[in-house]
């Protein structure tokens, strides 16, 4: 006989630990890659992209 169980079932449980896990590593990379860009130069509203080149 098959008694429902209460929680949260395992193969859930090890996909929302994965999804944790990566949320994580992204929330650290993104806080390394915010410090990092406080040391780069800042664009100027006035630089030209390659699309604003006249044809």
């Amino acid at each position: 006989m098959n008694i429902p169980r209460a929680g949260v079932p395992t193969d859930m449980a090890a996909k929302l630990k994965a999804l944790e896990r990566e949320n994580r590593e992204l929330r650290q990379a993104n806080e390394i890659l915010r410090k990092a860009s406080a040391y780069l130069p800042t664009r100027s509203s006035t630089a030209h992209s390659n699309d604003d080149r006249v044809h």
